[in-house]
């Protein structure tokens, strides 16, 4: 069994729990507060008027299209309910892949309880959101045009905070889980591991360990498409670039982490199987030529050898279908592709932002 803390709650997790309500309906409500109504209520305790809230959500920028700032707080909203939903669900993803993760253990997965006990850590939660606070904070917040105004009143200042917090919470607990994930899974990958025979799985029985990793990369990735797609066409601040390039940088490395120190131990369990084919194909060979070419040998014993060599011939060809990769060579190269486009397209407006172009 998986210990404990991997099917333990997350902080987000549980302060949606706490409501009562089912957990979608309690990411929906926690998005709404965090999202568009939990803005105009800020710009409301502030002003006492709705129209002047609602002008400051809609109109951020003085120099961007009216649609862009109508939009703008509405795909937010939405990005922060879909990532409430994936905090569950990478969570839940780990602690379904107990069984096929234990299965490749040589200690019957004890050694699991140190691999991935900090997923579910709430002091590493915390301290993930803290370093994702300070280190926005600490960019440059000058873009021009911007009509952004801090609350003055103690009631918008008082609501500003909490939302705030929760904000840089739920995000914090997104990263940690997928890294921390992710990572366990690297180490996973480092620790001798009972790979099954190729006979029986063309995939060594780490099929799981690739969906795995595939799969929280995806949901990693859907939300921070959607980001990237608001910091860069609707939101022109180039504080929102330089805050995402690290975050995409960091997601695809830790993708590749896990595959990198699986890849090894896949790779050297294919060379010994191919070594131990082509040593049996050799002795076979070896000993038809020793064969007395004088001496009738009756069938049944011809028949068996040629049967012999070709299954080892069979074999063979097996081996060499077998991947040194958890899923197909295919799937990385196009997982590969989609992260590089990312990763370009941040690189080249943080560039084009930094030369005023």
């Amino acid at each position: 069994m998986l210990p404990t803390s991997p099917r333990r709650l997350t902080v987000v997790e549980q302060l949606i729990t706490r409501s009562r309500l089912p957990y979608s309906l309690g990411s929906l409500a926690l998005s709404l507060i965090m999202g568009l109504p939990g803005l105009l209520l800020i710009g409301l305790l502030d002003t006492g008027d709705i129209t002047i809230a609602a002008q400051r959500v809609f109109t951020p920028y003085t120099n961007r299209p009216a649609w862009t700032g109508i939009l703008d707080p509405l795909v937010n909203t939405a990005i922060i309910f879909y990532m409430l939903l994936t905090i569950r669900f990478m969570r839940n993803k780990l602690a379904t892949a107990e069984t096929q993760l234990s299965s490749l253990t040589t200690d019957g997965g004890t050694s699991l309880h140190w691999i991935f006990h900090h997923v579910s850590s709430t002091r590493a939660q915390l301290a993930t959101s803290l370093l994702l606070f300070i280190s926005i904070t600490l960019l440059p917040q000058t873009y021009p045009g911007s009509t952004n105004l801090t609350p003055t009143s103690p009631q918008a200042i008082t609501a500003a905070l909490i939302i705030t917090a929760i904000f840089y919470v739920t995000v914090g607990t997104f990263v940690w889980v997928y890294i921390s994930t992710l990572w366990g899974l690297h180490r996973f990958g480092k620790q001798p591991l009972r790979l099954k025979h190729y006979q029986e799985d063309r995939l060594l029985g780490t099929g799981a360990i690739g969906s795995l990793s595939l799969t929280l990369a995806i949901s990693y990735y859907a939300v921070i498409g959607p980001v990237t797609f608001e910091s860069l066409v609707l939101s022109p601040d180039p504080t929102g670039y330089a805050t995402l390039f690290p975050l995409v940088l960091l997601g695809g490395i830790m993708f590749f982490l896990p595959q990198v120190s699986l890849h090894r131990q896949m790779q050297t369990t294919k060379e010994h199987e191919e070594q131990k084919v082509r040593a049996q194909l050799s002795q076979l060979t070896l000993q038809d030529k020793q064969k007395d070419s004088n001496r009738m040998e009756d069938l049944p014993h011809q028949v068996d050898r040629l049967i012999q060599l070709e299954m080892l011939r069979l074999n063979e060809k097996r081996l060499q279908e077998v991947p040194s990769w958890p899923f197909d060579k295919k799937t990385l190269e196009y997982f590969a592709a989609i992260f590089l486009s990312i990763l370009t397209a941040l690189l080249t407006r943080l560039l084009l932002a930094a030369l005023n172009l």
